[in-house]
């Protein structure tokens, strides 16, 4: 991350239920090639007819729906941010906060158009339904509605996800473009590739020193271990440290 390179030393996945490692659509290309040749003075600004080659892979399949699912997540986010009762036949009860609904198909008739505009907002209120003084109901259609346990608050806090929402996806933007930029340079884009880099080499000791002290270490487990065995009577152990 957030290159989504894949390391050499592991296979390339495939996509699951299938051997492929990637599916490749050119119908969109064929089509091209068959349409009417074009004015070169259109053809200029057009990219050639494999830009329109689609290929996906593993990695393509799995994070292309995510995408997608958050779209729809910010639509859903516009949907609870937009929200207002009165566009959908509620209204908000005063003495408890809490949702109120509407049910008299004949009423929400008179106060909304064939396409569901509000036309006649005065009607959908507790006001228009309800006493604000003594709570009884001022006709026998409020009686029909129905009482929620969901609360209508007023308030800018529910703005501060949005807010969150949109910044995490602003850094992702940065951060894609930052290594977009490493890469078209050729620095590194990797911390451990960017450490490895800076880091100085370690130097090998030389190998005839190497070879020297082998020899003496070796030579001495040798001698000790038969000064041990001609005192112990073991000379598994004296085989196992000479091995």
């Amino acid at each position: 991350f957030p290159t989504f390179r894949d390391n050499l030393e592991i296979e390339v996945p495939k996509i699951a239920g299938t051997t492929l490692e990637s599916l490749r659509f050119n119908w969109l290309v064929r089509l091209i090639n068959r349409c009417p040749s074009l004015p070169d003075s259109i053809r200029q600004w057009m990219p050639p007819a494999s830009f329109f080659q689609m290929t996906f892979t593993g990695k393509g399949l799995t994070y292309g729906p995510l995408l997608a699912v958050m779209l729809i997540d910010l639509m859903c986010a516009k949907s609870q941010l937009m929200y207002e009762p009165s566009d959908y036949g509620q209204y908000v009860d005063l003495r408890t906060d809490r949702i109120m609904v509407i049910v008299d198909e004949d009423y929400l008739s008179l106060a909304y158009s064939e396409d569901g505009t509000l036309k006649n907002e005065s009607m959908i209120s507790y006001a228009a339904r309800w006493n604000a003084t003594t709570g009884q109901a001022l006709s026998a259609s409020a009686l029909t509605d129905i009482l929620t346990n969901s609360r209508y608050v007023e308030s800018w806090a529910k703005y501060i996800g949005l807010a969150l929402a949109l910044l995490v996806i602003a850094i992702f933007v940065i951060t894609m473009q930052i290594t977009n930029y490493r890469l078209r340079k050729g620095l590194p884009v990797d911390m451990l590739e960017d450490n490895l880099s800076s880091s100085p080499p370690v130097p090998e000791p030389p190998m005839a020193e190497l070879s020297a002290d082998a020899s003496s270490s070796f030579s001495s487990c040798c001698s000790s271990s038969s000064r041990s065995t001609s005192s112990t009577s073991q000379p598994l152990s004296a085989f196992a440290c000479c091995y």
